[in-house]
């Protein structure tokens, strides 16, 4: 009896010890890999690094911790030699985006650096704490295009030095006339180049895009002309 007594107590301790070891490995994942196993699947080592080492790289410019974990949440991590990217959420007021940070790798000396885009784009960053209304922000940008086509929420640089700002940004929608409309005939199907120099010719009389943008934290909105592409080519 003594001896069954004394096993059952040493096996309450074994388990004691083996759970107490599972406490410890929780207390050592990451927030972002907890809540990665809890919704799809555990990160592996590699992507645990990229995660931490972007989020290091995001405190840099500027912001503090508390901060980050209540504005930024991590989306998706890509881990592989043609692409190492950390994808976050950028969420405040009625607002969010995505931010995302390449990683790249050089080697210095007998030690591998690590570079992250995001210290490239935004090399500067202020905590911004409040923002103004969607609607608000939707009337400045009809005040200033006019009528737009959809919106979109954008962290980018306000000025040359790479402060970071949050924007909504438009494009106007232009209405084509028989002055600026192209004069496009039907592809003669006798002449592949006679196509091509067609697609050349309305290329060149383009007319460009108007596009806008309203800084959520003044209010205030910029315009700029552009061509098919993502940046503005000239600001008005």
């Amino acid at each position: 009896m003594i001896r069954r007594i004394c096993l059952f107590i040493l096996s309450l301790l074994l388990f004691a010890v083996i759970a107490g070891r599972g406490v410890a490995r929780d207390h050592e994942l990451s927030a972002y890999e907890t809540k990665t196993i809890q919704s799809r699947r555990e990160l592996t080592r590699a992507e645990t690094e990229l995660i931490e080492g972007s989020r290091n790289a995001i405190l840099r410019t500027g912001i503090s911790e508390s901060y980050f974990d209540k504005h930024f949440e991590m989306y998706a991590v890509h881990e592989s030699p043609a692409d190492r990217r950390v994808v976050w959420i950028f969420r405040i007021g009625e607002y969010e985006t995505t931010v995302q940070d390449a990683i790249g790798s050089y080697v210095q000396g007998t030690e591998r650096k690590y570079s992250h885009s995001i210290n490239s784009v935004l090399p500067s960053m202020t905590e911004i704490r409040r923002v103004i209304s969607r609607k608000r922000a939707e009337t400045v940008l009809r005040a200033c295009l006019g009528k737009f086509s959809t919106t979109a929420v954008e962290l980018g640089p306000v000025d040359n030095t790479g402060r970071a700002g949050l924007f909504l940004t438009a494009s106007a929608l232009t209405i084509l006339t028989s002055k600026n409309a192209p004069n496009r005939k039907k592809s003669d199907a006798r002449s592949v180049a006679a196509d091509s120099d067609l697609v050349k010719e309305e290329a060149r009389r383009r007319t460009p895009v108007i596009l806008g943008a309203v800084n959520l934290q003044t209010g205030k909105c910029k315009k700029g002309k552009g061509w098919a592409g993502p940046s503005v080519a000239t600001p008005e």
